[in-house]
């Protein structure tokens, strides 16, 4: 799983929702990717896994070699299990890992 961090620019962070802070940074990530001419780029894709438990992936883009990608819009320190949970959602549909990349624009809360 690659991770990157993107620093917060605009409306000040407090005055908006958290769901609008996640709304806007897959917008964002969106457009990043868009106008880096990858291909196949979608956005909130849902995925069924073999036990039949649906996941939601924010954005994934490509034909051949998916990459898929969980943004993450916190003020906070990002909690590890989430990327866990992010990397046993790409286990569990048969996603390789190196497939997979993590996007926040905070850090991450120490082990």
């Amino acid at each position: 799983i690659m991770i990157l961090r993107l620093f917060k620019r605009g409306k000040s962070i407090n005055k908006i929702t958290s769901k609008e802070r996640g709304t806007q940074l897959e917008k964002r990530v969106e457009r990043i990717f868009r106008r880096m001419l990858k291909w196949n780029v979608q956005s909130n894709i849902i995925i069924t896994d073999l036990y039949n438990n649906k996941s939601e992936i924010d954005i994934s883009y490509g034909f051949i070699f998916k990459k898929y990608i969980e943004c993450k819009n916190y003020k906070d320190p990002i909690p590890l299990d989430l990327v866990a949970k992010f990397k046993e959602v790409l286990r569990l549909n048969n996603i390789p890992l190196r497939n997979g990349i993590f996007i926040t624009t905070s850090t991450f809360t120490p082990r």
